[in-house]
């Protein structure tokens, strides 16, 4: 089973912008500068299309909207997706032992 956590465009620039203008962490900077030099914001629109593009191949592929702010709301909303997902899957069928018989022959 495969989860996507997605935003829409607007949410992704937004969310893009903020950690680059107050970068938490090594990865944050990283990713600022690394689109900086690819062009600016425009990356992040191409980043966002490809990613969709990426998930419409994905036909398995579960969606789950990110709660920007709420990560205890985007663990729940990916619990729910999961359950949603595992009851709608078929089960594997149980391995059944199989059943046979030893005949002995007294004569040998």
């Amino acid at each position: 089973m495969e989860i996507a956590l997605v935003l829409d465009r607007a949410a992704a620039r937004t969310a893009f912008a903020e950690r680059s203008a107050d970068p938490q962490n090594d990865t944050h900077r990283y990713a600022a500068a690394l689109v900086e030099q690819s062009g600016g914001t425009s990356t992040v629109d191409e980043m966002f299309d490809r990613y969709e593009a990426l998930l419409d191949q994905r036909a398995g592929a579960k969606r789950v909207e990110v709660e920007r702010g709420d990560i205890d709301a985007t663990v729940r909303a990916v619990e729910v997706g999961l359950s949603i997902a595992a009851s709608r899957s078929p089960r594997p069928e149980r391995a059944r032992p199989s059943h046979f018989s030893i005949s002995h022959d007294p004569s040998d």
